[in-house]
């Protein structure tokens, strides 16, 4: 069996924007299903996707590869990750981002 274990990274509140509390709040959760016959190697894989200045994410890529396996599955889950999260963007009202690139990173490892 493999276990995966992910940390939503979401990008900083702007200061100049105001919290109060009526805001709506995003996070995503997802497990990442895996062959429990896999014997490859095991490891970090880093996905870069980028923040527009809504707060919208676009264009997951796998930046530090580990396996295709792993890295398939990285990559599938960070879209859907990037799904959940838009959907809760056009819910809420839009905030005020960066644009910038972000990097999550999905550390694979064997259970015991």
């Amino acid at each position: 069996m493999l276990t995966a274990i992910l940390v939503v990274l979401l990008p900083p509140v702007l200061q100049a924007q105001k919290r109060t509390a009526d805001s709506c709040a995003c996070s995503a959760i997802s497990h990442i299903k895996f062959p429990g016959n896999y014997n490859g190697p095991y490891g970090t894989v880093i996905i870069e996707f980028e923040v527009d200045s809504v707060c919208f994410y676009s264009n997951p890529a796998v930046i530090k590869s580990v396996s295709r396996e792993l890295d398939e599955a990285a990559l599938a889950t960070m879209k859907d990750q990037i799904g959940q999260l838009n959907r809760c963007r056009i819910k809420c009202e839009f905030r005020n981002c960066k644009k910038e690139k972000l990097k999550q990173p999905f550390s694979f490892c064997p259970d015991d």
